[in-house]
């Protein structure tokens, strides 16, 4: 049955492509980057940070070739374009310190590392190249949303799907970048709005919006229980199961006006779990996903909120729950580095199902109509300098990931009149095996009602034969007790006679 389904999947796309349409490979797995050199990143020197090729994220995967030994991640050319699915940009915070440990500019981040840690007895630069760079004292999030944002959004409107994440340490601006504040509303309202075509309302088609909260790996509903207008107070929060890719039975809200899911995006994000540490005053301890979904074309949009990874004595956490927490949210953070690398690396296994985030995150990284916006959220503080480092080198590999372009099959191989005939075969094959299927179903039917019939008979005619056994015990001991009074009888009689 499954070839069956692979040739008609096969020739299928091939009367597509008589028709003029070119379709990219469904699920297509991901390949190593192959097409051109990358400079995702340099070193000089190489620094005691595991800032040479010895790092988890800068090692050349063993079935690639360096080429003149430059960056990590430039491999040789490829033979056929691929796609690049995921798109970085760094977005770095307001400096509190009187030095800055980053030089910006309009697609690279260029890190200054001091001479006590470069180990050579001088200071080094090394450069990670991005897609994009914004420096948050420069640019207010409405310009930051305007240059990288907009354009993936109103891609939904199309059809499109598209995620966009923040990434990055504890205290390093995410939740900031992604709702904002009073003065500067953050992505999330602003993709509200445009996804609404401008804030929607009469006329509009509405989208259906549905809230999620990851918290020490359990996935829960925030709008479930979140209580109406004239609700009392919040209720608990509803845990879901994940089943596949999907959080089952989660609750949305359906609307075509911005103004009211905003609202409601207010009052649902102040239920997630957060608690001020050393390192924020308001430190998100859960990833938050608000998901989007346009019934009316396909399209949607993931905004996804991560917690950021933390060491337990740097934040001050103390007590069994507040650092099974931080476990939690590093075991996250470091699933999804994983995913990154496997599948920068091309391998055959993806450990998407070691973390409920990564699981939710699946077909953003595999369905072949969706984009990823990746936002690294960083620190120019030099006492930061470490977590920068570790983030911007997440980013890069993320950058290096490709998507395999599709293989079609040459037309001049398969006339569109083979390839109709070839998919009328395979349909009245395909209807036979449903047929003979029906019967076999219909006879297992049958053949279950006989047994329970049968069963039932059996049972009916055991109790009929305890009721007979137990008349027939009362019978017994009834003549028994006719006997005893017969033979009392014949005695007196013979007392007598004598």
């Amino acid at each position: 049955m499954e070839h069956i389904m692979e040739v008609i999947g096969s020739i299928r796309s091939v009367v597509r492509g008589e028709a003029g349409a070119t379709e990219t490979d469904a699920r297509s797995p991901f390949k190593r980057r192959l097409d051109t050199p990358a400079p995702c990143t340099t070193v000089t020197p190489r620094t005691k940070r595991r800032l040479d090729d010895s790092s988890p994220y800068t090692t050349t995967p063993k079935t690639s070739r360096r080429v003149d030994g430059s960056s990590p991640y430039s491999f040789t050319p490829s033979r056929r374009a691929a796609e690049h699915p995921v798109e970085v940009i760094g977005r770095i915070r307001n400096l509190t310190a009187d030095a800055s440990a980053l030089e910006i500019g309009a697609t690279s981040v260029r890190v200054r590392v001091p001479s006590h840690e470069a180990g050579g007895g001088r200071s080094c630069l090394r450069d990670f190249a991005l897609d994009g760079v914004s420096a948050s004292e420069e640019e207010g999030l409405e310009g930051f949303y305007g240059r990288f944002v907009r354009s993936r959004v109103e891609g939904v409107r199309a059809g499109a799907k598209c995620t966009v994440m923040v990434y990055g340490p504890t205290g390093s601006g995410k939740s900031h970048t992604m709702f904002g504040c009073t003065e500067q509303p953050g992505i999330v309202f602003r993709a509200l709005w445009d996804v609404l075509d401008g804030g929607g309302g009469n006329g509009c088609e509405p989208v259906q919006v549905s809230f999620l909260e990851i918290y020490n790996e359990e996935v829960y509903d925030l709008l479930a229980g979140s209580g109406g207008a004239n609700a009392k107070g919040p209720k608990p929060k509803v845990r879901l199961e994940v089943m596949g890719t999907k959080a089952r039975n989660a609750t949305y809200i359906s609307e075509n006006e911005a103004g009211r899911i905003a609202r409601e995006v207010v009052k649902v994000e102040k239920r997630r779990a957060v608690k001020s540490t050393n390192c924020n005053a308001r430190s998100s301890r859960s990833h938050c996903m608000i998901i989007v979904d346009v019934p009316s074309v396909g399209g949607r949009l993931m905004l996804v909120d991560m917690a950021g990874s933390e060491n337990i004595q740097a934040v001050g956490q103390t007590g069994h729950e507040a650092k099974s927490e931080t476990r939690t949210i590093n075991q996250g953070n470091t699933t999804l580095k994983r995913v990154v690398e496997s599948i920068a690396n091309g391998d055959s296994h993806i450990p998407f199902r070691d973390s409920k985030l990564t699981m939710l995150l699946r077909d953003s990284f595999e369905d072949e109509r969706s984009k990823i916006l990746m936002i690294l959220c960083a620190s120019p503080d030099p006492k930061e300098l470490h977590k920068t480092i570790s983030t911007l080198q997440y980013g890069a590999r993320a950058k290096c990931i490709t998507r395999a372009a599709h293989a079609s099959i040459p037309r001049d191989k398969v006339s569109s009149k083979e390839a109709h005939n070839a998919i009328r075969l395979k349909d009245e094959e395909l209807a036979r095996l449903r047929t003979k299927l029906s019967l076999v179903e219909a006879r297992e039917a049958t053949a279950q009602e006989e047994v329970i019939r049968v069963a039932e008979e059996t049972q009916f005619l055991w109790g009929e034969l305890r009721t007979t056994e137990d008349k027939l015990l009362m019978q017994q001991q009834e003549l028994l007790a006719m006997k005893q009074r017969l033979q009392e009888v014949e005695r007196e009689k013979m007392c007598m006679d004598e």
